[in-house]
């Protein structure tokens, strides 16, 4: 019975179901044809070859006119819903609409990026996106090109770098590095000097557990080294350990300015000269046309001009 059903499928042509569909509205060959712009001897052929496929007449000619086969009328329910769900499905999907859209994003970001974005997002999302959810997965050293291929995420936002080919990339924003120390910090005033800054206690941001970066490069070109006293796997921890300690912290000056708002923090330009960073958001191929993740594109692009 399987073999016989693959045989058919073979010989369906999308274009015989329509021609049944003809068939079965006009009862005559010669309006059928017309319907659809054929010749009266190619939509005697597909007759025929409706005929061969489904086993049955299908059309049989009576004194006055041509009627349906009982196998006929059974057929053309389902036919019709066939060619519906064919239609529907190859016709250009309606425009995105994020008032009325239910719609769950997958995104892996780095928690940094989830203290100067999310909150932004959010906030869009509830007043104009309200049926749209967000799943925020972390985003590990292996970049995760395979599930956004796969369709397991929608999009990642990380640190730029080079994106693998089949991988589109947009900058989002760029950022620089900031220093910040409890707003009663007994040794430090307005400014730092190199020295100062070598001098005090660090924490670190090192989602690797490594205890060196750009700082310890930049103090190694004015002779300096400094004491990394702590060391925290995430951006949102580090100031927090600084509004009660003597440590100071360099990091994102967009992270830093954020929880400086709601900590005893004084923030500082660093002494040393250190390279600022560029923030992407990643996404595949399968995406890049589907309207409610270009809508989610423009709307990350839109919240990371806010400041």
């Amino acid at each position: 019975m399987v073999n016989i059903h693959h045989m058919n499928l073979n010989r369906v042509d999308l274009n015989l179901l329509v021609a049944f569909d003809a068939l079965l509205s006009e009862q005559s060959v010669t309006r059928a044809a017309e319907r659809l712009g054929l010749s009266q001897p190619a939509m005697s052929s597909a007759l025929g070859r409706l005929r061969r496929l489904v086993g049955d007449p299908i059309l049989v000619r009576t004194a006055t006119r041509m009627v349906p086969t009982q196998r006929a009328m059974e057929l053309v329910g389902p036919v019709r819903e066939i060619l519906r769900q064919v239609e529907v499905a190859l016709s250009t999907p309606a425009p995105f609409d994020p008032a009325s859209t239910k719609r769950r994003f997958r995104i892996a970001t780095n928690d940094y990026v989830e203290v100067v974005l999310l909150p932004k997002l959010v906030r869009k999302l509830a007043r104009v996106a309200p049926g749209i959810d967000l799943d925020v997965r972390p985003l590990g050293p292996d970049f995760p090109d395979e599930a956004l291929q796969t369709g397991k995420l929608d999009l990642a936002i990380g640190f730029a770098h080079s994106a693998p080919v089949e991988l589109h990339s947009q900058i989002l924003f760029k950022d620089r590095f900031i220093c910040a120390v409890r707003a009663d910090h007994p040794g430090v005033g307005r400014r730092l000097t190199p020295q100062q800054y070598a001098d005090l206690p660090h924490v670190m941001v090192s989602p690797s557990g490594g205890v060196t970066g750009v700082v310890d490069s930049a103090l190694s070109l004015h002779g300096l080294e400094r004491r990394v006293a702590v060391t925290v796997p995430h951006f949102a921890v580090a100031p927090h350990v600084v509004a009660q300690s003597d440590c100071i912290v360099t990091l994102a000056e967009r992270v830093a300015r954020s929880f400086a708002e709601i900590l005893p923090l004084r923030l500082l330009k660093p002494p040393v000269v250190l390279p600022g960073f560029r923030v992407a958001m990643i996404w595949h191929e399968r995406s890049a046309h589907d309207s409610a993740q270009q809508w989610l594109r423009d709307t990350l692009k839109a919240i990371s001009r806010e400041r």
